[in-house]
């Protein structure tokens, strides 16, 4: 039976069923080891292989009108849902003067109305409908104001009474980075520096004082004290001289007396001596003390006193020197 009974001419034209009948007529046998099928025989005899032909078909369009309607009709709606909301959930406005309102909400207490919109007063924050005090802003502003106060009072003058003035623009060129400059500019005289305004300067009157102000200051302010001190400490201190010029007087005059006594010894004369051979040379610091000289050498034992017609006459008594070592 012909193979071409078995093929559609509808997918095949005439050189494809000529191929195919000659490739049924090939042997099934070949010489080599190896049987190839008729597909693989024919695929390596015709690379080009069999190949069906499509029938081209006209693309039906995606978008129609029954598809883009429902889409408008979809986005019509959202917006009217969006604008039907925001109808129904509109804020109340605030009653301003510039603006007239069927209902309005009074403006609250320091605040500022307009066109139905309020705003809080500055240092002032909403809370619900009302304002009230920023109090972390007033914070802020005294914490940078004792900072600008103590700038101001950290450069005493030289009376160390009051700081060097500061102008407004020292205070900018600092300070003006932080948000809340105005305001600690509006506290800085509460701060605990003292600062007062004088001509366009800012002036401290209880300034930041160095150790060198620190004792001005305190000797301006106890004049009467210290000089009470000083005298006491003068006195106290000639007295204490006083004290040792006398220990060393009283010293010396003990040595020079022993001296004395030495000399009188060394005379194994016996002869009695005048009182006068012993006085100290004119410009010794001894001459002015000579009487306490004499008393003391007249408290050895070894010493004999005798008052004659030429003055006072000392001797020495060698049987007396036991009671003197004794002493």
């Amino acid at each position: 039976m012909s193979t071409n009974i078995f093929l559609n001419k509808k997918y095949f034209d005439e050189d494809d069923i000529k191929e195919i009948e000659e490739l049924s007529k090939t042997p099934k046998k070949r010489k080599s080891h190896k049987v190839e099928d008729h597909k693989s025989y024919y695929q390596s005899k015709h690379p080009h292989h069999l190949r069906r032909r499509k029938r081209s078909k006209p693309e039906e369009p995606i978008y129609d009108i029954w598809t883009i309607l429902p889409l408008i009709l979809a986005c019509f709606l959202f917006v009217a849902s969006i604008l039907l909301y925001n109808k129904k959930n509109k804020p109340i406005p605030y009653c301003s003067s510039d603006t007239i309102y069927e209902k309005c909400i009074p403006c609250p207490e320091d605040a500022t109305c307009h066109k139905g919109v309020a705003k809080c007063n500055h240092g002032y924050k909403f809370s619900g409908k009302v304002c009230v005090t920023d109090v972390e802003l007033n914070m802020k502003a005294m914490k940078l104001a004792i900072r600008m106060g103590k700038f101001i009072a950290s450069n005493p003058n030289e009376f160390c009474n009051a700081s060097l003035p500061v102008t407004y623009t020292d205070l900018s060129n600092e300070f003006s980075s932080y948000p809340v400059f105005d305001d600690a500019i509006n506290r800085i005289s509460s701060s605990d520096y003292d600062i007062h305004i004088t001509d366009g300067y800012y002036i401290s009157l209880n300034p930041i004082l160095d150790m060198k102000c620190k004792v001005f200051v305190f000797a301006e302010q106890n004049k009467t004290s210290l000089a009470l001190v000083l005298v006491a400490f003068v006195l106290i201190l000639v007295l204490f001289i006083s004290i040792r010029i006398r220990i060393s007087t009283r010293k010396a005059v003990k040595v020079y007396a022993k001296k004395i006594v030495e000399a009188l010894k060394r005379d194994k004369s016996g002869e009695m001596h005048h009182t006068e051979e012993f006085e100290p040379m004119r410009g010794n610091r001894l001459l002015k003390h000579w009487d306490e000289v004499v008393d003391e050498v007249e408290t050895y034992a070894c010493i004999d006193i005798f008052n004659t017609k030429k003055g006072k006459m000392w001797k020495y008594n060698h049987s007396n020197e036991l009671d003197d070592l004794i002493m």
